[in-house]
């Protein structure tokens, strides 16, 4: 039985944060847990949370992200011409969004081309009276008939919080336009708008050694480097066991019997406070299996980090604001007590979780 899970993919209108992959970014240690968050104006349909079984199993079932109200709505509207579908209030009304030329509740009347742009001559069968004249793709004819205009087929943007025509960038050229995306992204998609982030860890391009893993991020790769605190050692890819506690040592005892690693990459836009990380271990015999969770003093100083109960054995780890820095760490510590009125810590754990900060929202 293999003890790793080929990696899932993130939902169409959402992101799948939470996973580790191994030190070739192809396969999913067992028990890792990932979970899924959809993009504003989506809710998900699936397991929130799902973990790795081992043997290439997943728990749960698979997610999407399904449109809100808006959907039907944009599907009665039935935009024309390449109008996009927007909201105007906050009473779920929505419009058509034409693009320059065309009008109308639909964006289905065409209107009358500016004087503005790039012009270029008609193509006319009697060049002297200017009859039977055309123009080539992307130019309208003007008034004078024997001149074309170039259509700018970029979307005006009478609403800020709106997406533009491409995900990134679009650039205007005589009589069309077209889409580029920063640095570490393709462009892809329907007509070439979107941008897909480079996984380098996948495809062999970084530069990490053979002592790093590779952890794919937001158009970038970071090498990082699993350093097992003082008096732990090395248990795998991902964990530091304690040393061995002398009867005596009580220090050593209430120390953290493991630090598991996990790296996050989380996109710009998000709505906060956002769940980030979801974490839980079995308890012990003789448990009460009402596990508390917190966020460590020492490693969240500026106060970016919270932790939250989810049930009796499993936590959150809650992101409260932007980072205003590529990258923090935090130790989520999980303490399992003891049954019984005195609730006596038997034994604490520690995830030591380390977040990256895309500066895109894809």
């Amino acid at each position: 039985m293999t003890v790793s899970c080929t990696s899932l993919v993130a939902p169409a209108n959402g992101h799948m944060l939470g996973v580790r992959t191994d030190i070739n970014g192809a396969t999913v240690p067992v028990n890792n847990e990932v979970y899924f968050v959809c993009h504003d104006g989506f809710h998900l349909l699936g397991s929130e949370v799902r973990t790795c079984l081992g043997n290439d199993t997943w728990s749960g079932t698979d997610v999407m992200c399904i449109g809100t109200p808006q959907l039907r709505a944009c599907a009665r509207l039935n935009c024309r011409n390449g109008g996009k579908c927007v909201k105007v209030n906050d009473q779920d009304r929505y419009a058509c969004q034409c693009l320059r030329g065309y009008k109308g509740r639909r964006c289905q009347k065409v209107i009358k081309t500016s004087l503005t742009g790039p012009i270029k001559r008609a193509i006319c069968a009697n060049s002297t009276f200017h009859q039977n004249c055309y123009c080539e793709i992307g130019y309208k004819i003007g008034s004078a008939r024997n001149l074309c205009f170039g259509t700018h087929t970029k979307r005006h943007i009478d609403f800020p919080e709106q997406r533009p025509l491409c995900r990134h960038r679009c650039v205007n050229t005589p009589g069309s336009y077209y889409c580029t995306c920063p640095p570490g992204y393709d462009v892809t998609g329907d007509n070439n708008r979107d941008c897909r982030d480079i996984d380098e860890c996948e495809r062999g391009t970084h530069n990490c050694t053979d002592n790093q893993y590779c952890f794919n991020t937001g158009g970038s790769f970071q090498c990082v480097e699993v350093t097992c605190p003082p008096k732990y050692f090395r248990a795998n890819t991902y964990t530091c066991h304690r040393d061995r506690c002398r009867e005596w040592d009580r220090k050593c005892l209430k120390d953290p019997l493991s630090y598991t690693f996990s790296f996050i990459d989380i996109p710009s836009g998000l709505n906060y406070p956002v769940d980030i990380f979801r974490w839980g271990v079995g308890v012990d015999e003789g448990a009460s299996q009402d596990n508390r969770f917190y966020v460590t003093r020492e490693s969240n100083s500026a106060g970016l980090f919270s932790a939250r109960k989810v049930d009796a054995v499993t936590g959150m780890l809650v992101l409260s604001r932007p980072l205003d820095v590529p990258s923090a760490t935090v130790d989520f510590e999980m303490r399992e007590l003891s049954a019984g009125p005195r609730h006596q810590l038997v034994v604490k754990y520690t995830s030591r979780v380390i977040v990256y900060a895309s500066p895109y929202s894809f």
